[in-house]
């Protein structure tokens, strides 16, 4: 079977961690591609399952090195990237390789080139995703209301993507999201 890469985005507050952790509990079917993060993990991450935490520094000197694939500072603060050699390892086990990626992270791979089958998830209405982000309860108001400022751009991207899925009951998201792979899996075949 061929690898592809399986790049789901969305706006804040859709729930893309919750609709791809389905994917986490299949890694004998589905790998996936974290990113290196000079943040501080929160609460609700695991290192070496959400992301790969490093200093600002090692970051710095990864970019130096031209290690990273991709690499995106998000809403001026952050920055996520993903290694080049991780990438080569990933794409030779011949299964689906997944991951989350901001709309702009996203526009730079799709100019690489490679085979890419893209998912954009969202809530059912910017009400319920401002309702999702105050509940998760990890923004400070000012990052909360970035965040909210911040939906209508990532929105506008919705129609660059292969798929789009509203997240309004989990369970049948995360159904849509393996029937969309088994579907993709199979036309490579």
């Amino acid at each position: 079977m061929k690898s592809f890469i399986l790049l789901a985005s969305g706006v804040g507050g859709a729930g893309k961690d919750s609709v791809i952790e389905i994917l986490n509990h299949k890694t004998d079917q589905y790998l996936p591609f974290l990113s290196y993060t000079d943040k501080t993990p929160r609460a609700d991450e695991t290192p070496g399952k959400t992301y790969h935490y490093i200093s600002q520094e090692q970051f710095d000197n990864w970019i130096t090195e031209n290690k990273f694939l991709e690499w995106e500072q998000v809403r001026g603060k952050y920055r996520y990237g993903r290694l080049k050699a991780d990438f080569d390892q990933l794409m030779q086990s011949g299964k689906p390789v997944y991951f989350h990626l901001d709309v702009l992270g996203a526009e730079k791979f799709r100019k690489m080139g490679l085979d890419i089958v893209s998912v954009f998830i969202v809530p059912p209405s910017r009400e319920e995703a401002k309702r999702r982000m105050e509940k998760r309860g990890t923004d400070t108001p000012e990052q909360l209301q970035n965040r909210l400022n911040r939906y209508d751009f990532e929105m506008s991207f919705k129609d660059k993507y292969d798929y789009i899925i509203v997240n309004d009951d989990l369970q049948k998201a995360q159904q849509e999201l393996l029937s969309i792979i088994e579907k993709e899996q199979k036309a490579r075949e």
